[in-house]
């Protein structure tokens, strides 16, 4: 979400900005810390309410079913994607929220349900795509409010699918190509790009650094 204005339940701009929110130009000075602390800030009581209540929708269930740690390093990675691209893409937004890392819980769920779908009967194929289709339609229900940072949820949601491609390709038929590489395929396009991203960001003019 971008930074907004100043209601009586929301946080204005310049105090989000100091708090940790990313700021392109701060990020290429080399503050590359604002990456991740934009996932625990919020820009009031509203925007926090929806996204807790959007992870308690779907996100509990999820842990329940792949576990904390796996919840914890696709919720993680897909934020500090979902930030990556937010400040090659939309430098000039003040971002802050984690709705990049929901967006990473929803991506990584696609990814479970292909890897599932030759296991599944055709009762829990309809049940599995009508929870997706209804957590897809309330997601994109606030993705296209006022202030709303499309191109970190578009970063979170990549993200996401690829760490569950790479968790869930056991699922995949046994012995072939992803079943085999996949996991090492998709963890390591994800640390490449976001290497060649942040040392892109350095010092870089055009997001706004001024030496």
């Amino acid at each position: 979400l971008g930074g907004g204005g100043g209601g009586l339940l929301e946080v204005p701009s310049p105090v989000l900005a100091v708090m940790g929110g990313k700021v392109a130009s701060l990020v290429a000075a080399g503050e590359y810390w604002r990456l991740l602390t934009p996932i625990m800030l919020h820009a009031g009581f509203f925007h926090l309410a929806v996204n807790v209540f959007t992870q308690c929708m779907f996100g509990i269930q999820l842990e329940r079913e792949w576990g904390w740690m796996q919840i914890a390093i696709i919720y993680i990675v897909a934020g500090f994607y979902g930030n990556v691209l937010s400040v090659l893409f939309s430098p000039g937004a003040l971002s802050i929220g984690c709705s990049g890392a929901v967006f990473g819980l929803f991506g990584a769920q696609v990814a479970y349900i292909l890897g599932m779908w030759r296991q599944l009967g055709d009762l829990q194929r309809k049940m599995l795509l009508l929870s997706l289709g209804v957590s897809f339609l309330f997601i994109m229900l606030f993705s296209f409010s006022a202030g709303v940072d499309m191109v970190a949820h578009l970063g979170g949601f990549i993200a996401g699918n690829v760490c569950g491609l790479a968790f869930f390709s056991h699922l995949w038929p046994e012995g072939g190509f992803w079943n085999l590489y996949g996991k090492y395929i998709a963890f390591g396009m994800t640390g490449v790009t976001s290497l060649v991203a942040v040392i892109y960001m350095w010092h870089n003019t055009e997001l706004g650094y001024v030496a």
